[in-house]
């Protein structure tokens, strides 16, 4: 058994960028605008300020995480990975899974968005 001590190895600017967005976006999508810095913060598992050493606010935040939301690039890696060998009717399943996790998602961010100042 490992005892883990001192800090984690720290993340570039953009590494840890993508790592709160990570965090971040299921939390937006499940309670929206309303979610607080500091609950962002535990979701990331990282201290407040940390946040805004990354974004200048939390409406740049949101902002961040709907432009992460809506990059299509994800989505296409997922669609181009999906077994060209399988039965055709598990590929489209699986294709129809990819697209309504995403739809969910992108759903929930632009209504958000819509709430937002």
């Amino acid at each position: 058994m490992t005892t883990k001590t001192g800090r984690a190895k720290p993340l570039s600017p953009e590494e840890r960028r993508t790592a709160i967005l990570d965090a971040v976006i299921p939390l937006l999508v499940e309670r929206g605008a309303a979610v607080t810095t500091s609950e962002m913060a535990e979701a990331a598992g990282i201290a407040e300020g940390t946040i805004f050493r990354v974004f200048p606010d939390k409406n740049a935040l949101l902002h961040a995480a709907i432009g992460k939301t809506l990059d299509p690039e994800p989505i296409v890696a997922a669609l181009a990975a999906i077994n060209g060998s399988a039965p055709l009717q598990d590929q489209l399943a699986e294709a129809a899974q990819i697209l309504s996790a995403r739809y969910e998602k992108t759903t929930a961010l632009i209504g958000m968005a819509r709430s937002m100042p």
